[in-house]
């Protein structure tokens, strides 16, 4: 499918100890002369940098840089870094599967609705699986032609004609993130094939990586821009409807329900863990930490599209000036968190507007540092507008007596219980660093960095701690270019 020719080059270097202890003289080799005497020698190391591309968070190409540090004759040890395994297989499979099971639910309400004459919400149904669609296609698209210009400008070749032609068409019929994760599988699965060269084994790699990190991202936007409004829309329509319609029907929002929260919680994850793949510095996701974060995201997300789907039910338009004051509020926050994953203000306006609307489902980490204060503050309100919503559902409901009406309110609190339960394991227990300290002094210099502003302790001359309260944030320049993990 890619032509090996097509990656980007990798850089190898002989490192020999020089005559002091403390340096590498560090010479350009060629695969030929690995081959060398003074390769095999013991003071020797080869050391592979591998230059990419890829899409951060912000939507822009940013570098990719790897270094992997090998003895002269033996492979690259890439299981240090990230191994394409199994599981990686399976969750490839099962997100083309569960792509075409969401889009068809989806498809199927919409044309249900139509034959009962339900043209209102056969059209709501219809927007929010069109257009979010549209959206995603076209950034996808404009990524493909991205690394097309870059080609044309580097003279090298990347995809043959017929991988560009598939793309693009794939693209067009609004399946791009399938065709993405058919590459993604090819690239992985080469990267495990034994009688790989190591030069082959370094670009796979790298393309892999960046394959992963764009599939991670444009389903993170599909899943908010589609997923969360319908989600929100089939939950609202549900309870107008009542459960007399038929079994099928019933069945179909059930099934649509549960692909669009599930795509929710899965998106979640598979970035978060993109994010500490692609970042050298972190420690990875295991198997055993996966399932607890996907619980933590899930019921998180689960509890609060309910609240807004049962408080739209009665208050209808006035659920938008509820979500409004919330995205407001976090796009100011985010505001004051000197985000800094664009070059231009507007455009870093532009970015924290789209990540406060991400914010009104769920938290969002925009920034390095200790995260437990931003998650204080952030679920403080979330849930307040929680409860508030759903007191005001559960007085002024028409459905008192309703076979919901009590279990909606359960539901609530218990994936609020479960959100903080799996939330509290998977940083006590089974985040990847193992380290997390559970309780931190509430100082203002730790409080106030970790939530909003940078803040700098230096020392009075009669000895007290004064703060100085910057507004230019220069720890910014340590962030991950693809964003923060949790």
């Amino acid at each position: 499918m890619v032509k090996m020719d097509s990656f980007p080059k990798s850089k190898k270097y002989l490192a020999t100890s020089t005559h002091s202890d403390t340096s590498l003289e560090m010479t350009p080799v060629s695969n030929g002369e690995l081959l060398s005497s003074q390769a095999e020698t013991d003071e020797s190391v080869i050391i592979t940098v591998i230059e990419n591309e890829y899409v951060d968070v912000g939507m822009s190409r940013r570098s990719l840089t790897i270094i992997n540090v090998h003895s002269p004759g033996t492979s690259n040890q890439y299981e240090q870094f990230f191994t394409f395994g199994w599981f990686d297989i399976i969750v490839c499979i099962c997100s083309i599967i569960l792509f075409f099971v969401d889009v068809g639910t989806d498809v199927n309400l919409a044309v249900t609705y139509f034959k009962n004459n339900k043209w209102l919400w056969g059209a709501e149904t219809t927007v929010i699986v069109v257009v979010p669609s549209i959206i995603v296609s076209f950034l996808g698209l404009h990524w493909y032609i991205i690394d097309y210009r870059k080609e044309k400008q580097k003279k090298r070749q990347t995809s043959n004609q017929c991988v560009w032609f598939l793309r693009i068409v794939f693209t067009l019929l609004q399946c791009g993130p399938v065709l993405r994760t058919a590459e993604y599988l090819y690239t992985g699965c080469r990267t495990r094939c034994e009688d790989l060269s190591a030069d082959d084994g370094d670009l796979y790699y790298a393309s892999m990586l960046r394959q992963n990190v764009d599939i991670c991202l444009l389903h993170l936007f599909e899943s908010f821009f589609e997923a969360a409004p319908q989600l929100a829309i089939q939950i609202y329509i549900m309870i107008e409807l009542k459960p007399d319609n038929g079994f099928l029907h019933s069945s179909l929002i059930v099934l649509s329900l549960l692909t669009s929260w599930s795509s929710l919680a899965i998106s979640l994850t598979s970035y978060n863990k993109s994010l500490r793949i692609n970042n050298l510095q972190k420690a990875k996701m295991s198997l055993t930490s996966i399932p607890f974060y996907f619980i933590w995201r899930a019921s998180e997300v689960g509890g609060r599209i309910l609240c807004i789907a049962m408080f739209a039910s009665v208050f209808k338009q006035w659920v938008f000036l509820v979500l409004g004051l919330h995205w407001m509020i976090m796009f100011i926050w985010l505001i004051g968190q000197k985000t800094t994953f664009y070059g231009t203000r507007c455009l870093e306006v532009a970015f924290n507007l789209l990540c406060g609307y991400v914010m009104i489902f769920c938290f969002l980490n925009l920034r390095e540092g200790h995260t437990r204060f931003r998650f204080a503050i952030f679920y403080c309100i979330m849930y307040t507008e929680n409860l508030i919503m759903l007191a005001f559902w559960f007085r002024f409901t028409r459905d008192l007596g309703a076979w919901f009406h009590m279990w909606v309110f359960a539901a609530v609190f218990v994936l609020f219980a479960i959100h903080m339960t799996f939330q509290l394991l998977y940083y006590m227990v089974f985040h990847p660093t193992k380290n997390i300290q559970l309780c931190l002094p509430c100082d203002r210099f730790l409080i106030y960095s970790s939530m909003c502003t940078d803040v700098s302790p230096q020392l009075g001359r009669s000895g007290k701690i004064l703060y100085n309260y910057r507004t230019d944030v220069e720890e910014t320049a340590s962030q991950p270019a693809v964003g923060t993990t949790v």
